[in-house]
């Protein structure tokens, strides 16, 4: 399934041409199937095309299917924009919470506070004050910038009402009572990011050897917004601190840039921080006091940048202070810069196929 998706990934990148050849492809082929125009959940259970992979090219799977000249009933922009929310958010089922409140609100027109983390802790999942207010801030779309937001609709989705119960916004209370295929939609949405959330552990912000991109991570290390596109290689905030590896980098990625982090073994990570850093920088000798400064630092790592923008999560790791060196190394023009190196002692040996996996630079 990783091959065919790197494959796929590959192909968006290539050529839209070939990747829509792909979906076109396997849209027909599950059609024919089930003698039906399919949902996104058909796609689930009958192994086919992961649908977070159908709807990041196109927004939304309703999107899709005016692509694909479908006969469906129209919807109104923001209904668009509601279902391009649930879809590029909550479809690819990082986070349970998100969902749980999803559903509670398709029963009832509010839910209350106190229920809604009963039923959390029914399903094991996180309860902490930290949690429940990033999935506030998603709905609310605070989190976003301001691009994402234009594109969700500009308005919260739901909020947190001042007697302590949840509501969907009006607009979507009442497009869900009066339009039954956006509701058919939205459920569809819903039910399949329940199934894909199984592959997640509910009691963790992240689960080892999953891959998430650099929102995700924002997300759900509780992060206030999304900062992705400024995290680069690290960043530390919130008492955590991300690190996301490219093992293989292309030809064509400048030398200031050109970090040697690799793997010595399945237990140790020798890592480099940005160039232009010393021992005295304040941010290198915030990661290397991470345990004292009570800040978890978690390792991401992806074989190539063929893989897309996703990272394999491998953990939380701790700085092994004895390794700590200050080292140079060359910019484009040959210019020595200086940078700091250090083991990072992984809690969890690394899986050994997924070990030899990123280590070898063959790409698939």
């Amino acid at each position: 399934e990783e091959i065919a998706k790197k494959q796929i990934f590959k192909a968006i990148n290539n050529s839209n041409l070939t990747a829509m050849k792909v979906l076109k492809e396997a849209f027909a082929e599950l059609k024919n199937r089930i003698g039906r125009t399919p949902y996104l959940y058909d796609f689930i259970v009958n192994h086919s095309i992961d649908p977070v992979v159908l709807v990041e090219g196109y927004s939304n799977y309703y999107q899709f299917l005016l692509k694909m000249k479908e006969d469906v009933p129209t919807l109104t922009e923001y209904e668009n924009k509601v279902l391009t929310m649930f879809s590029l958010e909550v479809l690819n089922g990082k986070r349970k919470n998100e969902i749980v409140l999803l559903e509670l609100l398709l029963k009832q027109e509010k839910v209350d506070k106190d229920e809604y983390i009963k039923q959390l802790e029914k399903s094991n999942c996180l309860t902490d004050d930290d949690t429940i207010t990033s999935v506030q801030r998603i709905f609310e779309l605070e989190f976003f910038l301001q691009n994402s937001q234009k594109k969700y609709g500009e308005k919260p989705i739901l909020s947190l009402q001042e007697d302590k119960t949840y509501m969907f916004n009006d607009s979507i209370r009442k497009s869900l009572e009066q339009k039954e295929y956006f509701k058919r939609l939205v459920m569809d949405i819903i039910k399949s990011a329940r199934e894909k959330s199984k592959n997640y552990e509910c009691d963790s912000n992240l689960t080892v050897y999953k891959k998430y991109s650099r929102k995700d991570v924002c997300k759900l290390l509780n992060w206030h917004n999304d900062e992705s596109s400024t995290m680069y290689g690290y960043k530390t905030k919130y008492y955590t601190c991300p690190i996301f590896i490219t093992y293989h980098k292309n030809n064509e990625v400048e030398s200031s840039v050109d970090y040697g982090d690799e793997f010595l073994n399945q237990d140790v990570l020798k890592w480099y921080t940005r160039s232009n850093r010393t021992l005295k920088s304040k941010e290198v000798q915030t990661i290397i006091d991470a345990k004292e400064n009570n800040i978890d630092v978690h390792i991401f790592v992806k074989k190539d940048d063929d893989e897309g923008s996703d990272f394999y999560y491998l953990g939380k790791a701790r700085p092994d202070k004895t390794s700590v060196e200050q080292t140079e190394m060359q910019d484009k023009n040959g210019k020595e810069l200086p940078v700091v190196t250090m083991n990072m002692i992984m809690e969890k040996s690394v899986d050994n196929k997924l070990y030899d996996y990123l280590k070898d630079s063959n790409v698939l």
